[in-house]
């Protein structure tokens, strides 16, 4: 069987698919816990400074092969800081890769507020987990009293860049959307908007 066979085998397995793409997002979720560990690990004994950088972000920035900013990786270090093995409110990994980074950095604010506490802890795994990011990052934003948007509709606009530029700030685009808990397919529903 060929590769391209194999793959339509598994297209048209629908559970198969959906299998392998859950194997695949955990994965990807397992990785961050990685990156945040190797990143918090280099910064708390300051190895950077035994390769000739002044700071850990001189020696992301210096390194081209790395495909995250200073943004993210301080995002996964505070993840790790707050739920690693080593902090005062463990999480296990696998939970961890479950609720995934977004999720997983919104119970760092909480934790910040002290809201998230080992009282509380469950009850709010179990939101993260069942809830999309958009409805756990309201559920947080709740929490964390922030005021709430009475009409939760996007304001729309546009403008000209260079096409250059376009990937750039599509990408910027979707970060800030998976920030804010909006998914992808309503994003992509307001192309060019």
């Amino acid at each position: 069987i060929s590769t391209i066979q194999e793959r339509q085998i598994i297209i048209r397995d629908e559970i198969e698919a959906v299998k392998q793409l859950e194997q695949a997002q955990y994965d990807i979720n397992r990785s961050f816990l990685k990156i945040g560990e190797i990143l918090f690990t280099i910064s708390e004994r300051q190895l950077y400074l035994q390769w000739g950088y002044d700071s850990i972000w001189e020696f992301i920035e210096s390194n081209d092969r790395f495909e995250f900013e200073r943004r993210t990786a301080e995002m996964l270090m505070r993840i790790w800081r707050y739920f690693g093995p080593s902090s005062t409110l463990p999480i296990k990994s696998t939970i961890l890769a479950e609720i995934g980074y977004t999720k997983s950095y919104f119970l760092t604010m909480l934790r910040k507020e002290g809201i998230l506490t080992n009282a509380n802890l469950e009850e709010w795994i179990d939101k993260a987990i069942n809830m999309s990011v958009r409805q756990f990052k309201k559920e947080v934003d709740k929490a964390l009293g922030k005021e709430m948007k009475e009409d939760d509709n996007w304001v729309s606009f546009s403008f000209r860049v260079p096409p250059e530029d376009m990937d750039k700030i599509n990408e910027a685009i979707y970060a800030i959307a998976k920030l804010e808990g909006i998914p992808t397919e309503e994003i992509s529903k307001m192309r060019g908007t």
